[in-house]
């Protein structure tokens, strides 16, 4: 069982709102897994919600890292 799952993205994390449409984005530095479904429900796609369901069922914390240069 892993302790964590990490996911790759070209975001450096969870956003306010989508950097392709926003110059003022923040990131959200720490979420609840219902909070995350919300926002895959509403429309972010930086997290796929049946990504986040069976994390939550085990109390697996998910990062979201960026594999640009920071």
């Amino acid at each position: 069982m892993p302790k964590n799952v990490t996911i790759w993205k070209d975001v450096p994390g969870v956003l306010n709102a989508d950097p392709k449409w926003f110059d003022n984005t923040i990131k959200i530095s720490e979420l609840t897994y219902q909070d995350a479904i919300e926002l895959t429900y509403y429309g972010a796609t930086v997290i796929h919600p049946k990504t986040i369901k069976p994390l939550q069922n085990k109390g697996i914390p998910l990062f979201v890292r960026s594999f640009k240069s920071r």
